[in-house]
């Protein structure tokens, strides 16, 4: 039986149930300023920090009318667009360095002891989803821009079951490329599928 690609794995046993995967990859460069490392120049240190999720769910993009008043009606066209939150599922004990990671970068945008808050630039962030198939391939693969978590789950630690203890991240990004949308271009109408 062939082997799975390490890290996709299941987390507790990653040669012996090869048929449980997580199959969602989410990457993300760190900025800098979460580890106090230099910036700027040839000096600049960006950490990837990289795990696997049980489920995403991507921010869907909503667009607001704006109602213009032609004769005796209102018509309605498209306005400003919106994009939601992004939320994530990971497995807390399978990657510490990742969870320890992502509460560093928390506290380097709200640090309640000091109640003082970071400045976009340096917790705002760039990465990539990856979402896989059963077999690993890549199904898709969005670019993730201005990327920052806002909420990381309740800190509930419970051993009492045996189920895997989870938490869910919530992340506000601004933009999110869909591998579909080729060359960003607006203004044009674009060609029909089918």
């Amino acid at each position: 039986m062939p082997q799975p690609i390490p890290g996709f794995a299941h987390p507790y046993f990653p040669a012996r149930d090869p048929e449980r995967r997580w199959l969602f990859k989410l990457e993300l460069t760190v900025p800098p300023a979460i580890f106090n490392a230099p910036t700027g120049g040839a000096n600049s240190i960006a950490e990837v920090i990289s795990f696997n999720a049980q489920s995403v769910t991507l921010p869907s993009v909503t667009i607001d009318p704006i109602i213009i008043p032609h004769m005796n009606q209102d018509v309605k066209v498209a306005g400003r667009p919106s994009l939601g939150e992004m939320t994530v599922v990971y497995l807390n004990a399978y990657n510490l360095r990742a969870v320890s990671v992502l509460e560093a970068w928390h506290r380097a945008i709200y640090q309640p002891s000091s109640e003082q808050m970071g400045f976009a630039t340096s917790y705002k962030t760039n990465g990539t989803l990856l979402v896989l198939y059963p077999n690993l391939d890549v199904f898709k693969a969005y670019q993730i821009q201005g990327c920052w978590p806002s909420s990381i789950g309740d800190k509930e630690y419970d051993w009492s079951a045996s189920e895997n203890v989870t938490r869910t991240v919530t992340f506000q990004v601004d933009k999110i490329l869909d591998p579909e949308d080729q060359d960003g271009s607006t203004g044009a109408a674009p060609a029909l599928i089918g």
